[in-house]
């Protein structure tokens, strides 16, 4: 019997509950952290508060930045949607 092929991606995998709990805590720090640096905070500050070092930071400032931009998550496609809608917004405004 043939297996249709499946991206990784969309691969169905379960975690132990701890790991998982984990992760999303990352993935929401992650999340604060990068909304925080596009508020003003710079790298060094958000190092020194959340003990991470500055390399550390860049490195997920990118990470974030790419999912924002790519990710098929509902969370990343609902923050572009609304970009582009404010986007579309300011464009009939003329501004």
């Amino acid at each position: 019997m043939d297996k249709i092929a499946q991206p990784a991606a969309l691969t169905a995998f379960m975690l132990p509950s701890g790991v998982a709990m984990e992760l999303r805590r990352t993935i929401s720090r992650n999340r604060e952290i990068f909304s925080r640096f596009k508020a003003g905070t710079n790298v060094e500050s958000l190092a020194e508060q959340y003990g991470l070092t500055a390399q550390r930071i860049r490195a997920l400032l990118i990470d974030e930045r790419h999912r924002r931009n790519l990710s098929p998550e509902l969370f990343y496609r609902a923050k572009r949607r609304a970009g582009a809608e404010e986007l579309a917004r300011l464009a009939l405004s003329g501004n």
